[in-house]
């Protein structure tokens, strides 16, 4: 077992608030990122402009267990920093030798290069 630290973007109040008020909400660096990340599993925008935030460690066997554990539990295997959702597409799953993955449509794929901590 080891552990897996979990990047996800997370819109605040705040900003759900102007993207609902906007006429264009890609204009919203923020949203854009995210939505850019959860449609087509690209973190560029988010990993760009900081909007991943190290929201838990999972403690797990491998990138499909961070899956899973991230979604049904068993709780005891997370560590929470901050507001979690379920891990979907466009999360950033990072392992103990600091290689970075996205959640993609199927799978996991390798963020190159890798993004220095």
């Amino acid at each position: 077992m080891s552990v897996y630290k979990l990047f996800q973007i997370n819109l605040d109040n705040a900003t759900v608030n102007l993207v609902n008020n906007s006429d264009n909400p890609y204009d919203i660096p923020v949203y854009k990122a995210h939505t850019e990340a959860m449609m087509k599993g690209d973190p560029g925008l988010g990993l760009a402009g900081d909007f991943y935030k190290h929201v838990a460690d999972i403690e797990a066997g491998g990138l499909e267990d961070v899956f899973r554990i991230g979604n049904i539990g068993p709780e005891e295997s997370i560590t929470r920093y901050a507001p979690m959702h379920s891990i979907s597409v466009g999360d950033v799953v990072e392992n103990s030798g600091g290689q970075r993955f996205v959640v993609a449509n199927f799978g996991f794929e390798e963020i190159h290069p890798p993004i220095a901590a």
